[in-house]
């Protein structure tokens, strides 16, 4: 059986395991508890795109986890108002599934290395690219590709990530982290390869022009 596992069916958030962001978010967003939702039998998150303010939401598990596999089953942000309904998504949102840890500034990372830093995003969609989901390996919270601070990749996904529900893997070892969609494996990174344990988080927040694309006024 998994070491830690949630299907959010129970209609109410499991604080034995989770829990709800409040405050300051990445991006230009606030993370606000009301816009993380169990009511219809599985987590949803709402993201609230209006002018200079954004809402959006964010759960984090209470332990850490280390090495392992690790699997978030998702649909990135849609307007539709049912599971499997018609609908899309909007420039400007992102949709996350992934691990952090950072040990001094905590989420978001205030942008100093404090120590150990783990961050593995599995899925992370942008609302102006959602046919793609991005991959990426931190060791560094001013990473960048050009000082080995970070490793990404990418994958066209079909249907679009905002269209249908899709499987995100990721197996994290020492040594590499090899990443599956749908239970084909589509990329292995074997650089930057974080070694600290950390929470598992799904998010849901505002991007900019240059990462989520020029925000949409929607919910």
């Amino acid at each position: 059986a998994p070491t830690f596992s949630d299907n959010f069916a129970q209609g109410s958030l499991d604080t034995t395991k989770w829990v709800v962001s409040s405050g300051s978010g990445p991006g230009t967003n606030l993370m606000v508890p009301a816009n993380v939702d169990l009511t219809t039998g599985m987590l949803r998150l709402k993201l609230n795109i209006a002018g200079g303010t954004h809402t959006g939401g964010q759960v984090s598990s209470l332990k850490t986890f280390g090495y392992g596999t690790y699997e978030w089953v998702l649909r990135a942000s849609s307007s539709s108002a049912t599971p499997t309904g018609a609908g899309s998504g909007a420039s400007g949102s992102v949709s996350s599934g992934f691990t952090y840890w950072d040990s001094g500034s905590g989420y978001p990372s205030n942008g100093v290395n404090n120590g150990s830093y783990t961050e593995i995003d599995c899925m992370e969609v942008e609302g102006a690219r959602l046919g793609v989901n991005n991959m990426t390996s931190w060791t560094n919270p001013n990473g960048s590709a050009s000082n080995n601070g970070m490793n990404t990749t990418t994958v066209v996904v079909s249907p679009a990530c905002d269209q249908a529900f899709h499987t995100y893997k990721m197996v994290w070892s020492a040594t590499q982290v090899q990443f599956y969609l749908d239970g084909v494996l589509v990329s292995t990174h074997t650089s930057c390869i974080p070694t600290t344990p950390a929470n598992v988080y799904v998010n849901h927040w505002v991007g900019d022009i240059n990462w989520g694309g020029s925000p949409v006024n929607q919910t």
